[in-house]
């Protein structure tokens, strides 16, 4: 069994629809087939399934931006600034992408980055990681069509300011760019 796993705004969906376009089914009801995936968010502390384990991560900033377009179809400094106090699970943001950090270090994992999965550079990992063939045909399919991802991505320079920038800095989210792996964003006003 593959089983995805992701924080809300990571990427799970795209991670999904990119598995299916290599031939392995997620049935709808998330109760798994044979050769088949499931899909969740189980934090490392959590109870999980056993299988296969591919976990995608994003961008912090992107997930922050992308959970507000979600919530609430606009990005507002205020809902910004929310979101890092009390983010999908109702915990804060860092809490939330913290007790997902262990996945990063785990060798049995396969860790895949969003940006790298939309730019069609993770088809080849993903096929051999699953022992499936690689497909023809993916990148094309792959853009929208999901439940949470119109084609459009976030960018939060669309929407940082330097009060976003201060809470961000407040909630220690540079700790969390660091343990992801995006260490060295840096937001210029202007």
């Amino acid at each position: 069994m593959i089983i995805l796993n992701a924080n809300t705004k990571a990427g799970l969906h795209v991670l999904t629809k990119t598995v299916e376009l290599l031939g392995v089914p997620w049935p709808l009801n998330n109760r798994g087939v044979e050769g088949g995936c499931i899909r969740g968010r189980w934090p490392a502390s959590a109870e999980r399934p056993e299988g296969k384990y591919i976990h995608i991560c994003r961008e912090p900033r992107n997930m922050c931006v992308s959970w507000v377009r979600f919530r609430w179809n606009t990005v507002a400094p205020g809902h910004l600034i929310s979101s890092f106090k009390c983010y999908a699970r109702g915990m804060s943001f860092y809490d939330d992408c913290m007790s997902f950090a262990p996945y990063l270090s785990d060798p049995e994992i396969l860790n895949v980055r969003f940006e790298d999965l939309i730019a069609d550079k993770e088809d080849e990992r993903l096929a051999k990681f699953m022992g499936v063939p690689l497909l023809s045909g993916i990148a094309k399919a792959r853009p929208g069509g999901t439940a949470s991802w119109s084609g459009q991505l976030s960018d939060w320079h669309e929407h940082w300011s330097p009060a976003i920038e201060d809470a961000w800095q407040a909630a220690r989210l540079p700790v969390v760019e660091k343990e992801f792996g995006y260490a060295g964003t840096v937001y210029k006003d202007g």
